[in-house]
């Protein structure tokens, strides 16, 4: 298992979102996310279709919390 850095990062004042590119990987792509202050947490494959996601992040947070997952 290993975790993949962000490939590109869209930042303002007002936005984060992290771009992960998974067109070059052969094996299959698991998703995890992590609850924050608790120790909950999801994980699933994603379909092979998907070769790209988006993860946006909650500026009412300071930027630490995931507002939207977009896989395409």
């Amino acid at each position: 298992m290993v975790y993949q850095a962000p490939s590109n990062t869209n930042r303002t004042k007002r936005t984060k979102i992290e771009v992960y590119d998974f067109s070059s990987i052969s094996e299959d792509v698991w998703i995890s996310c992590l609850y924050r202050d608790t120790s909950q947490s999801l994980t699933q494959r994603l379909p092979k279709k998907f070769a790209r996601c988006e993860v946006a992040y909650d500026e009412k947070t300071g930027f630490r919390s995931v507002k939207k997952v977009s896989c395409f």
